[in-house]
């Protein structure tokens, strides 16, 4: 592609994206692979339980998020579940999750979800910034089929996802897996996880590698309704991070249930400032359904929220 004004001014947004949604981009694991993950929209957090609990969400299981965090943790949903999330970052972007899950009656469970990026329309100029008075809307997207079973204390999950990516008249797709292990002991639960496992993504001559991440995670119930997680993660593309988050459960009357979280995300604190790796929210369960919201600062890119709703029938 061309050098062009239009392109710098998306590239320009994009990188406000990465370095918002990942590790900033001057802290490295490996110096040479620094910041080279395309794809960067496969990191941003599914739902606002995960996110409000600083995304340690690998160790946990039961929720239709772990989709995304470890596909294990799908093994153990007592019913069908169907979620959706939405949420606005940056001023322009919005990021949207759909997802179902289905129990087969014992012999493991089925889900699918579908993850989408959206961005406001960019106006296009020619190479001396004349405008020309057209404009485009990139996109970026994920499909996801996942199947988790346990297998007495043990979980085991794999999903498969279709990525596109769309930038005016160009596109890029590719496939990738997931791979997850869950064990339980007593009240709490470790977990290893692989996820963006696949080839990388092509723009005409230019191919990007997927942010391939393994994740290593645990979580303990702990009295008094408070469950506590961590998960110690190792990108491709990024320095190691750590990510601890904390629920506590409150029972207001026979069916309700109110749900107030907290955690917090070394990944970011380098770079954006210590209150970026923050992360707040709460949750309201109504009989089957639950509605949940989060709160995450961003130091000078600003704050992200996050509402997801959830019915399980």
């Amino acid at each position: 592609m061309s050098s062009s004004p239009m392109v710098c001014r998306f590239n320009s947004s994009r990188i406000a994206l990465a370095s918002w949604s990942g590790a900033p981009a001057f802290a490295a694991f490996s110096g040479k692979d620094t910041g080279t993950a395309g794809a960067r929209f496969l990191k941003l957090p599914p739902g606002a339980r995960a996110a409000a609990m600083g995304e340690a969400f690998g160790g946990v299981h039961g929720d239709i998020a772990a989709i995304h965090y470890n596909p294990a943790g799908l093994a153990s949903l007592p019913m069908r579940e169907a979620a959706f999330s939405h949420s606005e970052h940056l001023g322009f972007f919005r990021h949207d999750f759909l997802a179902y899950a289905q129990p087969l009656a014992g012999a493991g469970t089925l889900a699918a979800s579908l993850n989408l990026l959206t961005q406001d329309s960019i106006g296009k100029v020619d190479n001396t910034g004349r405008e020309l008075g057209e404009s485009f809307s990139p996109f970026d997207s994920a499909l996801t089929l996942a199947y988790a079973r346990s297998f007495g204390e043990w979980r085991a999950g794999m999903g498969a996802k279709y990525i596109r990516q769309v930038l005016e008249d160009e596109s890029a797709s590719g496939f990738a897996a997931d791979l997850g292990l869950q064990r339980s002991f007593g009240r709490a639960a470790a977990g290893l996880s692989m996820t963006n496992l696949g080839p990388g993504l092509r723009f005409r001559s230019v191919s990007d590698p997927l942010p391939l991440l393994l994740r290593l995670s645990g979580s303990w119930e702990a009295s008094a309704g408070l469950l506590l997680a961590a998960d110690a993660g190792f990108p491709r593309d990024d320095e190691p991070f750590l990510r601890l988050g904390g629920e506590w459960r409150l029972q207001a009357g026979s069916r309700s249930l109110v749900l107030l979280r907290g955690g917090y995300r070394t990944e970011t604190a380098g770079g954006l400032g210590a209150l970026s790796g923050l992360s707040l929210g709460l949750g309201i369960g109504l009989g089957r359904w639950s509605s949940d919201f989060s709160f995450i600062p961003y130091g000078i890119l600003g704050e992200s929220y996050r509402l997801s709703l959830g019915f399980r029938f």
